[in-house]
């Protein structure tokens, strides 16, 4: 049975329209809202209940579509639907936002901001004015991602001055994740690839294209994020390549020598609406969001290897059963026969027909399927009564002739001695929130461990992430 997460906090003000964009704020038990309406608006809690009340609302020329806030809490950078981008000074107290640059970017909506501000939160004022007084906004930069106009630009966080673009993107951007130490952008493509910019340190007019690489094959980067602590990117699309289910995969940059871990794990055709990665004594733990509210969360020793599905093998007639596939004509003609489809095992990557996989579906961990896949009957033995009935459904594969697993016997007399592929342990467990609406944006605040979402309904709500993390 799947847990629901308690819910501590919920805003609904149908007169806003949808909320496109929250985050939450560093610190203080509040959170930043844009929406349909062109509010801006910084809620806080009522001490002691789950209400929260607008401290600050003010109004953009046009509808925000996306937000960033610095560590600190301090700088608020607001993407919005004309193109432009506004950077705003957060009082300490949450009071009041006090404009500071409006940033001229793109012809088309944003669709995400960030910057590259390195600065970190403190209760007192005075020491977080001592620890973040390193920090220079004319060194600083925000970045914004065009929604259609296949670009992303960058421009000097003081003075507003564009520093540089990259406009011969092959499609539109619909994700970015910053490596903030290594001045390095991730862009996640509607086509499934991601492109890595790398800016100079030292002048930020100068910039290459370092790497670029198919993340997805032909499906939408869903999601991006980058994780610090473990130098790697995160990525998700709403279903993998064979249909398996949402995919994540984990891309292990900093000194990870190019290892990759994939995930299977959410409902195909089911957007992933926000991934973050996360470090724990010796364990890795991920958090995902679709956009039904389904949370999943995934914890694994660093030394478990969780390997890549084997490629698939390409034949003509089936591996184990060697029935003649659809275009195999000429040995339908043969044997007078019709032909039946390719499948393929997600164990062994072997070309199977569909008599000759186990309908049970099977999950393998050990290979990053969280979800049920589809595994031959040597993978996946069927199993049977003690009067040798099949207990599961499915077919008997009709054998023709000679077949890969013949060192074993037969299959139908010898099935008991086979042992199967060995799946591992599930490093996988869902949550479920508490509403029926779809989610429209996501932020994780680790350290509170809290989780806003705004909703299609024109909600934004608030959950406790105790049990999860």
């Amino acid at each position: 049975m799947t847990d629901t997460l308690r819910e501590i906090g919920n805003i609904q003000d149908s007169s806003q329209g949808r909320v496109t964009s929250c985050l939450l704020l560093p610190g203080d038990d509040g959170c930043i809202t844009v929406a349909d309406d062109k509010s801006l608006r910084i809620w806080l809690r009522r001490e002691g209940t789950s209400q929260f009340w607008p401290s600050v609302c003010q109004y953009l020329p046009s509808a925000g579509t996306s937000l960033y806030l610095d560590n600190s809490g301090e700088h608020l950078l607001v993407g919005t639907d004309d193109g432009s981008a506004y950077r705003y000074e957060v009082q300490q107290d949450y009071n009041a936002l006090i404009l500071q640059r409006r940033f001229v970017a793109h012809t088309c909506a944003i669709s995400k901001i960030s910057s590259d501000l390195m600065t970190v939160y403190d209760k007192k004022r005075s020491r977080a004015v001592e620890l973040n007084k390193g920090t220079d906004l004319n060194k600083s930069l925000v970045i914004t991602v065009g929604a259609k106009d296949k670009s992303v630009f960058w421009f000097n966080a003081s003075d507003g001055e564009k520093l540089g673009v990259c406009s011969s993107l092959p499609d539109n951007c619909t994700a970015m994740a910053i490596d903030v130490k290594a001045r390095s952008l991730f862009l996640g493509l509607n086509n499934g690839m991601i492109y890595q910019i790398v800016l100079d340190q030292l002048d930020a007019r100068k910039s290459k294209l370092s790497s670029k690489w198919v993340a997805h094959d032909k499906m939408m980067v869903n999601s991006l994020s980058w994780c610090p602590k473990t130098e790697s990117l995160i990525s998700a699309t709403s279903e993998n390549w064979s249909s398996d289910g949402g995919e994540i995969k984990v891309w292990f940059i900093g000194g990870g020598q190019g290892k990759k871990i994939n995930f299977c794990a959410h409902p195909a055709k089911q957007q992933i609406v926000s991934t973050e990665m996360y470090e724990i004594g010796n364990k890795f733990g991920l958090i995902s969001i679709n956009q039904y509210g389904k949370v999943g969360k995934f914890e694994w020793e660093q030394k478990r290897e969780i390997s890549d599905s084997p490629a698939w093998t390409e034949a003509d007639s089936c591996q184990m059963c060697a029935w003649p596939f659809l275009w195999n004509v000429a040995v339908c003609w043969e044997r007078k026969t019709i032909g039946r489809r390719q499948h393929h095992c997600r164990a062994c990557g072997s070309a199977i027909c569909a008599n000759c996989w186990n309908t049970d579906k099977k999950k393998i961990p050990n290979l990053g399927f969280e979800n049920g896949v589809n595994l031959c009957k040597k993978c996946n033995p069927v199993k049977r009564n003690e009067f040798g009935n099949q207990v599961s459904g499915g077919d008997n594969p009709q054998m023709f002739g000679q077949t890969i697993i013949e060192e074993d016997g037969d299959l139908e007399q010898k099935n008991n001695t086979l042992k199967g592929y060995n799946c591992g342990e599930s490093v996988f467990k869902e949550f479920q929130l508490g509403s029926n609406s779809a989610i429209l944006s996501s932020k994780i605040d680790f350290g509170k461990k809290w989780l806003i979402v705004s909703l299609n309904d024109c909600s934004v709500r608030i959950y406790d992430l105790s049990e999860v993390l």
